[in-house]
């Protein structure tokens, strides 16, 4: 506390950046709301779905996807994607990411369905 109310005396303005990453924080939410609806719609998924605790394939493959592109997308942290899917830990954010890498080394299904979803969220977040 003290040392917020001498900056300014100082010429040093603290809150802007502060203030900025909080904004950033909330516009990469947003981009995560809308990447995990985008995967969801291309995949055919109710969005409840993904932040469940589900362990079937093809909810995980969905959330596994969607964690991938949230990492990708936005600056939000393991923790944070975690999170965003009904408190995940960061590790799980972790292993969704490399599985998602491994499995585009060989499966050419999943390497044009994940092309696919990449450009639809490309798309929506340009317009968003």
């Amino acid at each position: 506390m003290r040392l917020t109310a001498q900056l300014p005396y100082q010429g040093i303005q603290l809150a802007a950046p502060f203030c900025k990453r909080s904004s950033m924080i909330k516009d990469d939410r947003k981009k995560a709301e809308v990447i995990k609806r985008v995967v969801c719609s291309y995949l055919g998924l109710q969005q409840s779905l993904i932040v469940s605790r589900g362990r079937k394939g093809h909810i995980v493959e969905a959330r596994q996807m969607a964690m991938f592109f949230i990492r990708k997308f936005t600056r939000l942290s393991l923790k944070q994607t975690g999170l965003e899917f009904g408190g995940l830990d960061h590790s799980t954010v972790i292993h969704a990411t490399h599985t998602v890498n491994n499995t585009l080394s060989y499966d050419k299904l999943y390497i044009r369905k994940f092309k696919d979803v990449e450009n639809q969220i490309k798309q929506e977040l340009i317009i968003a």
